[in-house]
This record gives C-alpha cells, structure tokens and sequence, in this order.
C-alpha cells in the first residue's frame, strides 16, 4: 500500500510539473488565481477590505484593497508571490490528516468567496469553470481519481508558486 501510495504520489508530481512548467502557457491562469487570491488572503488577514480581484488575458492580475498602507502594502506584494505554495502547504497537511476530497472542497469554497471580489469576464469566467470542473470530480470521479487530482493539484500550487517567482 505504500509503494502504490508513492507511486500515485509521484506521478501527481509529474503531471502537475508538466501543467506548471512546460505548459505554462495555459497553467499560468490557475497560478494567477493562486496568487491573486494570496494578495486578497493577506488583506482579509489583515482588516482590509477588498475593492476589486482582476485577470487580464495575459496571466497577470490585480487586487485592490480598499486603501494602500506602504507597510501592508510591501507585505501584500510579497503574500500573493507566496499564496500558491502556501495554499498548496495546507493542501499537503490536509492530504495527510483528512480524506483527499478535502482538498477539492476546501479549493471551491475558497474560489466561491474569491468570485465574490472578482471583477471583469476573464476572472469569474476562470473561477466558475474550475469551481464546476472540482465539483464534477469530487462528486462523481472514482475515489481513486479524487486522490489523484487531488495530488496533482496539492503538488501544482507548490511549483507553479516557485516557477511564478522565479519567472519574477
């Protein structure tokens, strides 16, 4: 059981680097999601409230708090650069402590209040096929699909955070 455990393990590793790295082109849009959602965690960690989350169509975003502090702000720049590895680091601890469908659900519920701040068509547009592709699989995959995907995007959050900085 363990060796299969490794195995699907790894080949989640694979297929999310492959998703991040080489095809960047069309993953760019799942980090910038990630990333923008960073910048608006740390504002409602911090009391702000949020006056728009913007996608553009070249996979870059925005997020505007209701006010810029120059302290926050440098802090704000920082998390949305950290977000995808961080959200990606507690999905691994729920992979560990909680069934993989965890992850899928934790994953919709913070893309539903991330559509909340969502402005413009690209981005709600982005967050609702996700939200309905995550649904889909959790509620009717195989639970060996569920752990797979599951996996795979656990492990996609943590690269595409590092190839995001990198590539800043």
């Amino acid at each position: 059981a363990v060796a299969a455990a490794d195995k699907m393990t790894w080949t989640a590793a694979l297929i999310a680097w492959v998703l991040a790295v080489p095809m960047f082109f069309a993953g760019k849009y799942l980090t910038v999601l990630a990333h923008e959602g960073g910048h608006a965690l740390l504002a409602v960690f911090v009391f702000r409230l949020l006056k728009s989350i913007s996608i553009n169509t070249k996979g870059g975003g925005a997020t505007q708090p209701d006010k810029y502090v120059w302290p926050f702000y440098i802090l704000m720049a920082a998390f949305g650069y950290l977000g995808p590895s961080l959200f990606g680091l507690f999905a691994a601890w729920l992979l560990l402590h909680d069934p993989a469908e965890t992850v899928l659900w934790g994953s919709i519920a913070f893309l539903a209040v991330m559509l909340l701040a969502t402005r413009g068509f690209l981005g709600p547009l982005l967050i609702i096929c996700l939200m309905v592709a995550l649904y889909q699989i959790v509620t009717k995959a195989e639970p060996s699909t569920v752990t797979l995907v599951a996996h795979v995007w656990t492990w996609f959050l943590l690269i595409s955070g590092v190839q995001r900085m990198l590539m800043f």
